[in-house]
């Protein structure tokens, strides 16, 4: 007898949020670096700051606004890949069944010839909450995801809560650059095996 039972049916949406999740938790001090060095290129650009000729000033203008607009390529790069590499395969996406029990977890996956794949809490790396959906970190690469629409209704804060309790770790809101604070980056480290 499982203590949740919860079934993710796996989308272009799903894919693609999983995918820019697990890119911004394995490239976040490369993402700061390229977020600063992108203001400073549009503040020499655009001449706030220091005196660059012309056309130089251009060239960094350009540089910071690629930089800042093609951020999260990779992430989208990756999941268009898989999704596409599904369609060609005439595939149906994923469904992902999760069982939830004491010691720990088993998924099985839908339309898939595969075994019941086991999880232990213990191994968890760590937990996110973002707009639409938690995320469960098994290393820095691999995840699942879990839309909140794919949770029992009137359950999301008793599943947080369990999984909480189950891996001894807390969620941690997904932060954005712009609104990290030391605390926040702390409670991110102290928040993760």
């Amino acid at each position: 007898m499982s203590d949740f039972t919860v079934e993710v049916q796996h989308s272009p949406d799903t894919i693609l949020a999983l995918s820019k999740v697990i890119y911004s938790i394995q490239n976040t001090k490369k993402r700061a670096v390229m977020v600063i060095s992108a203001i400073v290129c549009l503040l020499l650009g655009s001449r706030l700051i220091g005196n660059i000729a012309e056309p130089f000033n251009y060239l960094f203008s350009l540089y910071g606004c690629f930089s800042l607009v093609f951020m999260n390529f990779p992430a989208k790069y990756r999941g268009e890949t898989i999704i596409n590499n599904l369609r060609k395969g005439n595939k149906p996406f994923p469904c992902s069944v999760f069982q939830f029990q004491k010691d720990c977890f088993t998924v099985n996956t839908k339309n898939y010839e595969s075994n019941k794949e086991k999880y232990q809490y213990k191994d968890c790396h760590r937990l996110i909450i973002g707009k639409d959906a938690l995320y469960y970190f098994l290393n820095r690469e691999a995840a699942f995801i879990f839309p909140i629409s794919c949770l029992p209704e009137g359950q999301v804060e008793a599943f947080k809560t369990y999984l909480e309790e189950k891996t001894g770790l807390r969620f941690t809101v997904m932060n954005h650059w712009w609104n990290a604070t030391l605390k926040s980056l702390f409670n991110r480290k102290k928040n993760m095996h």
